[in-house]
């Protein structure tokens, strides 16, 4: 993750761009939105006192299989995060950005 959101990251925007398809703003901002809304996108401790993952780390992960049509197993090796998790995330990510986006443009309807 240091190699995009690092203070001095490894990749640029263009990169980063080309990778996740989208903006380092755009996905700060979804990241954010998420993180502040649904506590499931925040960083836990697990049973054994170990941090679990960062909310950037899930929104990866769940931007990976939209991105690139993957299975749930493509994050075992990158992001060292099991199938069930990724499925987890991918299913929380959707509903979390559903709601958030829907009250967005409800707010604007009213």
């Amino acid at each position: 993750m240091k190699d995009y959101f690092d203070a001095a990251p490894v990749h640029g925007p263009n990169v980063f761009r080309r990778r996740f398809r989208m903006s380092q703003r755009l996905f700060l901002r979804i990241n954010n939105d998420l993180e502040n809304t649904y506590d499931f996108f925040k960083q836990r401790m697990d049973a054994r006192g170990y941090l679990g993952f960062t909310s950037i780390q899930k929104v990866t992960s769940a931007l990976r299989v939209l991105a690139y049509g993957n299975t749930y197993d493509i994050n075992d090796d990158y992001l060292k995060m099991a199938e069930k998790t990724t499925r987890d995330t991918l299913e929380h990510f959707c509903y979390g950005n559903f709601l958030i986006e829907y009250a967005s443009y409800m707010e604007n309807v009213i």
